[in-house]
C-alpha cells in the first residue's frame, strides 16, 4: 500500500454477515492489490454479535490494503455509512454492500471514469445474481442500465435515466467533497434506510455532475431474507423518495415517474389484491398475460407462475414488462 492518499477507497458497512462478507471481500481484494495503491478497503462492522471480528482480523493480516473498524454498539446502518465516510482516506468512496459481488474488472472501470470524467457522483451499472455470484435468468429494468455512460447529469436527469435503482448502496461511488457530512449525519434519523438516496439527490442537485457508468461492476445478491420488509419497500420506499425529491426540487414530472416505477416494480401479489379490495387507485396496471392467464386456467395459473418465481429468486412482485 502507497503512502500516499488513495485515490477510491470502498467503504463496506456490515451487520452480523460474515459469511457473505468474506465471500464478497474475495471478489474486492484481489482488484484492490492490482491496482498499486490507489485504492484501500474499509469495513465499518456495526457490533456484529456473529464471528466477524475473527474473519476481519485474519483478513487483515493478510492484506494491508483492509482496515477495519467496529462501533462499541449498532448504530443503525444509516449513521454506519456517515462513520464510513468520515474514516474514509480516499478521494472517492464506494459504498459497497456486504453481500453483493465485485465483478472482475470493475475497480478499473471506475478508477477510468474517475480519472477521465472527475465525477461528483457516480452510478454503476449491475445484475442480479444468486449466493454463489451466478447470474439470474433477469435483469433490472433496462431503461435504467444506460448503454453508454452518461455524464453531467443534474438532480432531475439522473432520476430520469436511474429512477429508484440510485438507492441501490453498492453502486454509488461518491467524491468525498461533494458531501456534506454532517448534513447527512443529521438525515440519518429522517431518511431512515434510504440516507444514501438523499445523498445522491442533494450531490447532483448541488454539482450538476453526476454520471452513470455503462459497466456491469457489481453482482446484486438476491434473495436474503434477513433484512427488509414489504412495508419498507412499498409503503417507506415512495415516501422518503417523495420528500427528498420534493425537498430538493425535483421536477413533478420525475418524480410521478420514480413513483410509478416504485409501484410497478415493489408490490407484493398478496398486497395488490389486499389494496385493490381496498379501493386504492395508484396501483400499478396488470400485465395483460396475467389477465389472460386469469381468463383461461383461473387462479391456479397465478399461484403457480408466483411461486416459480419465488424459487428462483425472481420476488412474489407483479413483474415489470419489458
Amino acid at each position: 500500500m502507497s503512502d500516499s492518499a488513495p485515490l477510491l477507497t470502498i467503504g463496506i458497512p456490515t451487520w452480523n454477515r460474515a459469511a457473505q462478507l468474506q465471500q464478497s471481500l474475495a471478489t474486492i481484494l484481489p482488484q484492490v492489490e492490482a491496482a498499486g495503491g490507489e485504492v484501500d478497503v474499509l469495513v465499518a462492522d456495526n457490533a456484529s454479535p456473529d464471528s466477524t471480528p475473527e474473519v476481519m482480523l485474519r483478513l487483515t493480516q493478510q492484506h494491508r490494503c483492509l482496515r477495519y473498524m467496529r462501533n462499541a454498539e449498532n448504530v443503525g446502518g444509516d449513521r454506519n455509512y456517515v462513520n464510513l465516510l468520515r474514516h474514509s482516506t480516499g478521494q472517492y468512496m464506494w459504498l459497497f454492500g456486504d453481500d453483493d459481488f465485485m465483478r472482475p474488472g470493475a475497480i478499473a472501470a471506475v478508477l477510468d471514469a474517475i480519472k477521465r470524467l472527475r465525477p461528483s457522483l457516480l452510478l454503476t451499472n449491475f445484475l442480479y445474481c444468486d449466493s454463489h455470484a451466478q447470474l439470474r435468468h433477469y435483469r433490472p429494468p433496462q431503461r435504467y442500465r444506460p448503454q453508454k455512460t452518461l455524464a453531467g447529469l443534474d438532480l432531475d436527469r439522473l432520476f430520469l435515466h436511474g429512477n429508484h435503482s440510485v438507492s441501490f448502496i453498492s453502486r454509488i461511488v461518491f467524491r468525498r467533497d461533494s458531501i456534506d457530512i454532517d448534513d447527512l449525519e443529521a438525515k440519518a434519523e429522517v431518511y431512515a434506510c434510504w440516507t444514501q438516496v438523499y445523498a445522491v439527490a442533494r450531490i447532483a442537485r448541488d454539482t450538476r455532475n453526476a454520471c452513470m457508468l455503462s459497466y456491469d461492476a457489481v453482482l446484486c445478491r438476491t434473495g436474503d431474507t434477513d433484512r427488509g420488509t414489504p412495508h419498507v419497500m412499498y409503503a417507506d420506499m415512495p415516501r422518503m423518495f417523495s420528500d427528498i425529491l420534493l425537498s430538493l426540487g425535483a421536477s413533478r414530472k420525475v418524480l410521478d415517474g420514480v413513483l410509478r416505477q416504485i409501484r410497478h416494480d415493489m408490490l407484493p401479489l398478496r398486497f395488490y389484491a389486499l389494496f385493490r379490495l381496498r379501493g386504492a387507485t395508484d396501483l400499478p396496471r396488470v400485465p395483460l398475460y396475467y389477465r389472460l392467464g386469469y381468463a383461461v386456467f383461473g387462479r391456479s395459473i397465478i399461484v403457480a407462475w408466483k411461486t416459480y418465481r419465488l424459487a428462483h429468486g425472481r420476488g412474489f412482485t407483479l413483474p415489470p414488462i419489458y
